[in-house]
């Protein structure tokens, strides 16, 4: 436009920055081009005998009337935007006929007319960015369809422009009988006087401290333009809408104020925070400048609005400190969110908006009668149509009768069975913070009865009764089965069942002469040979737990260790003895004499009986995170783990096929709580070949051993598994393993397409920390195609929950809390650690 056709050039409001810069940088900027998502349209359904020319002549003269609808948008040379007001424009005026098709074709091009209508983008230098389509569906009735550029008015403005739009109509397209428009220019004038300084300091006050964004998305960022944009409804029955409305009046609260609690408490859940940040989308009328209420142009603005929450603070105290906390930053909402994130030195708050409509269109005009007309808003295509966001989640709250709520998200972040859930939930959690203010607010439902059943459901593993037993009630049994198969070898040595068995009762009678039996722990610290197979069943046959020392630690390490679980006896041997600490007794098994009776032990033959409940175990953590803790693990612990891999790994058909017995190789150390689901294999029947040290730690002769062994299960973490297939474990036409179990580290998504893809090949990802007695949970690839820590073992629960004890939704990050058979007795000597964990 030429200067001489301009009436004013101005400054843009904070927002106004913001929506130009997506318009001219977010997928182009000329008319055609991709959708612009500040698209805005509003579709009126008129009834009754409409004169067009004096309903066009009232669209131009409404222009007139509106400086601030003339505004064209650029920039000047030296990169400052300025919005360009012209003297006169004319408006952009289109005539649709659909009169002349049936009643479905007239509604199914109407429909798709809408949807192009809002795709055509405005030339943001070029005004006006508003347009004016009348349809005509039959004589007497029409849709006019106003689409504007948000950038022009914000959701106050629209109904006044509408307001002004049919009294101009009412009366011929005259201006005369309306009061004097105020201009919009007086609004950027009052912004600019504001003191900067004062507001950011504010702001910077009111963000202080604060750990981290408030992401819903996880990074999935806010500016896509091809991510495609959804929305979902839900009104509140009037019912409902009174009983909120008079929650919020007894004290002397907004209906504002609880859907700003309601929505913070939904992000908690949402994110796992306590402390959370959303955009607050405010109207941005300074009730000190004169005529604010009836200006027209865009004046909200979005800001941060942070709530701490604390778990034990009533519902009513959190909604007032909110009210107040909001109430007294109110001064403050005109400064532009960039400035914001300067203050406060971040370059970001929140990916989620909230906005309560204080003055919505469908109020203003629904129902009206001007002129012989009857005015309403086209409601089906107004629901269809998604507000403008570039954020995964914008909520929008409509006051009435009955609240409305529409939340609009992005269609690549959230399904829509989510995002109905979502709100769901939302509404649901104000209804009981309206109905329950006296609650602390963890105890606030977030979910459905029926969700919170979905949510138990998967997060509980098959319940499945077993007798009680202890691990050499099952041993003992598999060699009544199995006496003459080969349970464990080793370089040099192979052991039958009945053997392995006949060594391990003589040398658990020399162990009880020694003092061994229930309630004791003996240690074992041998090399990786059938010996300390032998042992290991050895000590469980006597009754005492069993407590691995391994070789490799350092000898302070080793006596912290017998200093804090007090074993009675240590099972060593010559290339062993020289760690262990010279205050705890040692049993030499190279040197020592076993009695001769093998028959397998009972009650009478320890010092005690044994009982499920009796310590099994006792397995010391690395202490990477801080002391090493020993974790007392129960028989009766070890035993579900035993069924439950039993059930869910050792004999699937994938796995076992035609019932025959597999070689499992042992290759975690034996003080690693992981060599557990090795030494179980061999419990249930198969034979476990014994890999010393120097095979196990090269990768290379490591797949030469399970090739020459035939190893049928290996059992390792992902950065071995890498280096396995570096070496060609999966190449040529040698033995290939058939099981491979991976655990102790994550497993890298390129891991886990790559082994999925071995042909023959059954893989499993197993989980669970040493104070769960090992591996609480189990996924197999074939029920993953990414990786996966899948569902719980028998007779366990997983929750993960937030930081009110919540279980929280599919992809947000919470603590992972477990339950069941599994969970061990507790920490050895640190019952204040164990009443924190346990």
């Amino acid at each position: 436009m030429s200067q001489t056709s301009l009436e004013a050039v101005l400054p843009l409001t904070p927002l106004q920055q913001g929506m130009l810069f997506h318009a001219q940088f977010d997928g182009g900027q000329t008319e055609g081009e991709d959708v612009d998502f500040y698209n805005v349209q509003t579709p009126l359904e008129l009834v009754g005998a409409l004169d067009t020319e004096v309903l066009r002549g009232s669209c131009a003269a409404l222009l007139d009337r509106h400086g601030s609808l003339r505004a064209g948008f650029l920039r000047r040379r030296s990169g400052e935007a300025v919005q360009a007001i012209a003297r006169t424009v004319e408006p952009h005026w289109e005539e649709v006929d659909f009169s002349g098709f049936g009643a479905e074709e007239r509604r199914a091009r109407l429909a798709r007319f809408l949807t192009e209508d809002r795709a055509r983008r405005f030339d943001m230098v070029r005004p006006p960015l508003l347009r004016f389509t009348l349809v005509r569906l039959a004589a007497d009735r029409h849709v006019l369809v106003l689409t504007h550029h948000h950038i022009l008015l914000d959701g106050w403005s629209v109904p006044l422009v509408l307001s002004d739009l049919f009294h101009l109509y009412r009366d011929g397209g005259t201006t005369e009988n309306l009061a004097p428009a105020v201009p919009f220019a007086d609004y950027l004038g009052w912004l600019s006087q504001q003191d900067g300084e004062e507001a950011e300091q504010a702001w910077r006050a009111a963000l202080s401290d604060l750990d981290g964004p408030t992401l819903v998305a996880g990074g999935a960022g806010t500016g896509a333009s091809d991510r495609g944009q959804r929305r979902v409804v839900v009104q509140l029955g009037e019912a409902a809408t009174a009983r909120i409305a008079e929650a919020a009046r007894t004290r002397d609260l907004t209906v504002n104020t609880l859907v700003q609690g309601a929505w913070a408490l939904m992000l908690t859940s949402l994110t796992g925070r306590r402390d959370v940040v959303y955009g607050n989308t405010v109207a941005g009328r300074p009730p000190q400048l004169a005529g604010s209420d009836r200006m027209v142009g865009l004046m909200i603005n979005t800001v941060p609005a942070r709530v701490r929450v604390d778990p034990a603070e009533p519902v009513a105290r959190l909604l007032s400190r909110i009210q107040d906390e909001q109430t007294a930053l109110s001064h403050h909402h005109h400064v532009g969110l960039a400035d914001i994130h300067r203050a406060a030195g971040v370059p970001e708050l929140f990916d989620t908006t909230l906005a309560f409509e204080n003055f919505p269109v469908d109020q203003a005009v629904q129902g009206a009668s001007v002129a012989g007309l009857t005015i309403g808003i086209l409601r089906d295509a107004v629901e269809d149509t998604p507000e403008g966001t570039h954020y995964p989640l914008s909520l929008a709250v409509y006051p009435g009768e009955g609240l409305r709520f529409e939340l609009n998200y992005r269609a690549d972040v959230y399904t829509e069975p989510i995002a109905t859930g979502i709100l769901t939930r939302l509404c649901a959690l104000l209804e009981n913070m309206a109905a329950r203010p006296e609650l602390p607010a963890a105890q606030l439902p977030v979910w459905s009865d029926d969700e919170l059943g979905d949510l138990l459901a998967t997060s509980t593993g098959r319940s499945v009764a077993h007798a009680p037993r202890t691990l050499p009630d099952l041993f003992e049994e598999q060699v009544r089965a199995t006496p003459e198969e080969i349970a464990v070898a080793d370089a040099t040595t192979t052991l039958t069942f009945g053997r392995l068995n006949a060594e391990a009762n003589r040398l658990a009678r020399l162990l009880r002469a020694r003092g061994a039996g229930p309630g004791r722990l003996v240690a074992v610290a041998l090399p990786r040979t059938t010996d300390a197979v032998t042992a290991i069943l050895a000590v469980l046959k006597s009754g005492a737990g069993y407590l691995p020392i391994d070789a490799e630690n350092p000898a302070e390490r080793v006596a912290a260790i017998c200093a804090e679980a007090l074993p009675v006896l240590v099972l060593a041997a010559g290339p062993t003895a020289h760690i262990l600490p010279d205050d705890v007794p040692a049993l030499l098994m190279d040197t020592a004499e076993l009695p001769d009776n093998a028959s397998d032990l009972t009650d009478a033959d320890r010092t005690g009986a044994l009982r499920p409940a009796d310590l099994a175990y006792v397995i010391y953590t690395s202490g990477s995170t801080g002391r090493p803790k020993g974790v007392a693990v129960e028989h009766r612990n070890l035993v579900n783990m035993f069924h439950s891999h039993r059930a869910n790994y050792f004999e699937p058909e994938r796995v076992r096929a035609g019932g025959r017995r597999l070689t499992a190789a042992l290759t975690n150390s034996l003080g690693f709580d992981a060599s557990w689901s090795q030494l179980l294999w061999m419990v249930a029947g198969h034979e476990l070949r014994i890999v010393d040290d120097t095979v196990r730690k090269d990768a290379l002769a490591l797949v030469d051993h399970v090739a020459d062994a035939a190893v049928d299960v290996l059992d390792t973490t992902p950065s071995v598994a890498r280096q396995l297939l570096a070496a060609g474990m999966f190449a040529g036409e040698r033995h290939r393993v058939r099981v491979l179990a991976l655990g102790g580290e994550e497993v890298g998504e390129d891991l886990w397409a790559e082994l999925r893809d071995v042909p023959g090949l059954s893989l499993y990802n197993l989980y669970g920390p040493a104070e769960c007695t090992v591996d609480a949970m189990f996924c197999h690839a074939d029920a993953a195609a990414r990786p996966s820590l899948g569902g719980p073992a028998d007779n366990t629960r997983v929750y993960v929950l937030d930081g009110f004890l919540r279980p929280v939704p599919v992809g947000v990050v919470g603590e992972i809390y477990i339950a069941g058979v599994g969970v061990a007795r507790g920490y050895v000597g640190r019952p204040g650690l164990t009443g924190e964990r346990f």
